[in-house]
Order: structure tokens, then C-alpha cells, then sequence
């Protein structure tokens, strides 16, 4: 019983310190893309919900003057939502400190025989900028909780950011 728990932790801990940020294998990929979207991003994103949730119900209505089809409320709504949009902007720093892999793929199988469409699916991987699919959505996030907060500096360098870095991601 004993070795067949030592034998277990072993292993366990031999495939997470296969998952380093510095290699970029299938493995890595996967496990980086599936603890930034479940632990990182989602837990960033419901603070930032909440956030505008919390702006949503403090915000008064008007209804003399026309009513805002986005609430971005102003520099006194914007420090009551402060602590929400600052964890979404740590949890956002998290995931792109832990989980961005930046590090090529080793190409495999050079000398094998592929379609002209084969290898540019193959030249369109291995040219991307960030490996880490959830990296583009933090910096975005990151952006839109600087925007909330009426950091519009900030926030616009966070957009210029991902508008320039990830040119052929879908965000």
C-alpha cells in the first residue's frame, strides 16, 4: 500500500515538473492552458463581474437626462469598485507571470512527407508569439479593469499591447 502511494506521488511529481513554462510540449500547453482558464482567469473575471455589478446597483438613474447604454459610472462610483477591478488586474498579472510560454516548439519529423496546407498550419504554430491561450484574454482583462477604474492611460497602453501583440489571435 505504501508503495503503491510513493509510487504514486512520484509519478504525479515527475509530470508537473514536466510541466514547466520553459518547455513548450503538448503536455506543458495543455496544463498551462487548463490552470490559467479555471484558476487564474475565471476567479479574475468573476471579480471583475462583480465589479460591474456592484457599479450597476450604485449607479442612480436619471431618467430627466437619457439613460447610458454602458455604465462606466465616474471617479466617485470608480473607487467603490476599486477593490474588485484590483484583483481582476492581480489575478490577470498572475496568469501572464505563471503561465505564458514564450518558448518555440521543437519541430518533429522534418523529413516527413505533408501538404503544402500541412506545413503552413505547421509555419502559422510555430511562428505564434504566446503558446498560453488565455494570456491574451488577461491582458484584456487587465485593460478593462484599468478602463473601470479611470486609469484610461493605462488601459490604453494594456490595449495597445494586445491590439500589437496578438494580431492574428481571435480577441
Amino acid at each position: 500500500m505504501k508503495a503503491r502511494t510513493f509510487l504514486f506521488f512520484f509519478l504525479l511529481s515527475i509530470l508537473i515538473s514536466g510541466c514547466s513554462v520553459k518547455k513548450n510540449t503538448t503536455v506543458s500547453r495543455a496544463y498551462h492552458n487548463l490552470t490559467a482558464r479555471y484558476n487564474v482567469y475565471f476567479n479574475g473575471n468573476e471579480q471583475f463581474k462583480s465589479g460591474q455589478i456592484k457599479l450597476k446597483q450604485e449607479f442612480p438613474d436619471n431618467y430627466v437626462l437619457v439613460l447610458p447604454v454602458y455604465l462606466y459610472g465616474n471617479k466617485a462610483f470608480s473607487s467603490s469598485i476599486t477593490p474588485y477591478m484590483d484583483e481582476a488586474i492581480k489575478k490577470s498579472a498572475k496568469l501572464i507571470k505563471n503561465h505564458s510560454i514564450t518558448a518555440k516548439p521543437k519541430i518533429k519529423d522534418k523529413n516527413r512527407k505533408q501538404t503544402k496546407a500541412q506545413i503552413d498550419k505547421q509555419r502559422q504554430f510555430y511562428n505564434k508569439p504566446e503558446y498560453c491561450n488565455w494570456v491574451d484574454d488577461a491582458y484584456l482583462l487587465m485593460g478593462k479593469a484599468h478602463f473601470y477604474k479611470y486609469e484610461f492611460e493605462t488601459a490604453k497602453s494594456s490595449f495597445r499591447y494586445v491590439m500589437n501583440r496578438f494580431k492574428k489571435e481571435e480577441i
